[in-house]
């Protein structure tokens, strides 16, 4: 008990409410993880719809339109070339 006095109280309480969260966590994982496997064994669901008949598969499809590829570099292109008119400066 001498070596906890020399540490400072806020790190004691720190640590503490460290050690009871995961205490806590490891208890919330553990009761989850069991009732999984309750749940499991008897052929229940977790989550999910439940249906009673699934939907028959759709014959309708979207058209598939050709996709062309942009030019990557025509923006940088655009911005690199001068403008095609005369640049005016002030006074001309």
């Amino acid at each position: 008990m001498g070596a906890l006095s020399v540490l400072s109280p806020p790190l004691l309480v720190g640590w503490a409410a460290w050690v009871v969260v995961g205490l806590a966590l490891a208890f919330w994982a553990r009761r989850v993880r069991a009732a999984a496997a309750v749940l499991a064994a008897s052929g229940s669901r977790l989550s999910g719809p439940r249906h009673g008949a699934s939907r028959p598969k759709s014959d309708v499809r979207l058209p598939v339109r050709p996709h062309s590829a942009p030019d990557a570099f025509g923006d940088l292109q655009a911005m690199l070339d001068p403008p095609p008119s005369a640049s005016r400066r002030p006074g001309d």
